[in-house]
């Protein structure tokens, strides 16, 4: 994936951080002065944070997003917002749902503009069906929710991204049929 991404990249914003080694790889091979990572799940963050601190990378995490319990007996949650500042170099998490957090853009603005905004092979983890923003969007499918994510990249990327900027969207597909899948793909993204 980082192979199919012409440089330079001073500001870097990749949606969907997961483990961290496509932040890793982005880093070591073009050292942006900020890069800023969005992600939901706590545990990927965890493990990101590992992996960046594996690589000799400080990082700053930013929470702006917690999972607020809705009942006693309920997995059910919903997701309450703040709106920390966000640092405009360095290597920084963001915690939270770009979904849902309302302000993102506005609060992401300061920190670039970004040459570079990535969405990497979108994934979700079990939890996520509990969350009560997500249940009104109706039945929730792995491939629906990737779209709803690449689809608020989008919008991201339509503000944040500088004159020349580029977004890179990489997606799961089924290699049945390859220029089938394709089409198909390109056909979800057309809006």
């Amino acid at each position: 994936m980082v192979d199919q991404v012409r440089g330079p990249v001073h500001r870097l914003l990749d949606i969907g951080v997961g483990e961290g080694s496509g932040l890793v790889a982005m880093l070591r091979r073009y050292s942006p002065e900020n890069a800023i990572a969005v992600e939901e799940n706590p545990e990927c963050v965890r493990r990101a944070r590992t992996r960046l601190g594996a690589a000799d990378k400080e990082v700053n995490v930013v929470t702006r997003v917690t999972a607020v319990p809705v009942g006693k007996d309920s997995k059910a949650y919903d997701f309450e917002f703040t709106r920390d500042e966000v640092p405009s170099t360095g290597v920084t998490i963001v915690v939270t749902d770009p979904l849902f957090d309302e302000h993102l853009a506005e609060d992401l603005g300061a920190a670039g503009p970004f040459d570079l905004v990535t969405v990497w092979l979108v994934g979700s983890h079990e939890a996520r069906e509990n969350s009560r923003d997500l249940m009104a969007l109706g039945h929730m499918t792995a491939a629906k929710y990737r779209l709803f994510v690449q689809n608020a990249a989008y919008e991201l990327a339509d503000k944040l991204l500088g004159v020349g900027g580029r977004l890179q969207v990489v997606d799961r597909l089924p290699l049945q049929d390859i220029e089938l899948a394709r089409a198909e793909l390109l056909a979800s993204h057309t809006d």
